[in-house]
């Protein structure tokens, strides 16, 4: 009696007589085979072992109906591997930091923090230093931009003022030059209040002003 190549099912030749058992028999290899290939706990492709897949060229390809087991395989681990490399040069919103305190040079910078950077230096940049021009009763800055040398010079308007007539207070004076309409002078961080008391028209003129120092170098 022949039998299949696989199963090795029984297979009765024409002048053979049929057994009920050999068919029974076959049946039972059969049911048991598809048994192992279709189990409700495994599902249909459980133990299958895929030995190649076809990977397209195209980025992010979509697998679609009527495509190979292999095909499709192929486009979903190509797909996953575009996205994998993609994220490489993503950044997450858990990454952006806020602070100004990392040295990590592959993090950015949040933009509500870069404008208070922006602020500030603008800031910087506007009070930096400035000119006082006291007058008759009032003082007057000009909105010039400085350098960084926290210089400052007082002024009497066409007078000629004695070292002894400028007053500071609550500051420390790190260095002055005498200049021909006052005082220039350079001070540590704090405020400024320099009350200057001259002869103007025939009158004593007591003028005050304060602004806020930077701290630098003293340097011309």
């Amino acid at each position: 009696m022949k039998e299949t190549t696989n199963l090795k099912l029984k297979k009765p030749e024409k002048n053979e007589y049929i057994n009920i058992d050999d068919i029974n028999n076959n049946m039972d290899v059969i049911d048991e085979e598809v048994a192992k290939k279709a189990s409700a706990s495994g599902g249909d492709i459980s133990d299958t072992v895929i030995t190649s897949a076809e990977e397209p060229t195209a980025e992010y390809p979509v697998p679609a109906a009527g495509d190979s087991t292999k095909v499709f395989l192929g486009k979903t681990r190509k797909f996953f591997s575009d996205i994998k490399n993609w994220m490489t040069g993503v950044c997450m919103l858990g990454q952006i930091v806020n602070n100004c305190v990392t040295d990590n040079a592959k993090l950015p910078l949040s933009a509500a923090q870069g404008k208070q950077l922006m602020d500030l230096y603008n800031v910087l940049n506007t009070n930096q230093n400035r000119t006082a021009i006291i007058k008759a009763g009032y003082a007057q800055f000009s909105n010039i931009k400085w350098a960084a040398s926290a210089s400052y010079t007082c002024v009497v308007s066409d007078q000629n003022i004695k070292k002894s007539d400028i007053l500071l207070t609550g500051i420390r004076i790190v260095g002055s030059t005498a200049e021909n309409y006052g005082l220039r002078f350079w001070v540590d961080d704090g405020y400024i209040s320099c009350n200057c008391t001259s002869l103007i028209a025939g009158n004593n003129t007591t003028v005050g002003f304060w602004y806020l120092l930077i701290r630098s170098a003293i340097s011309e």
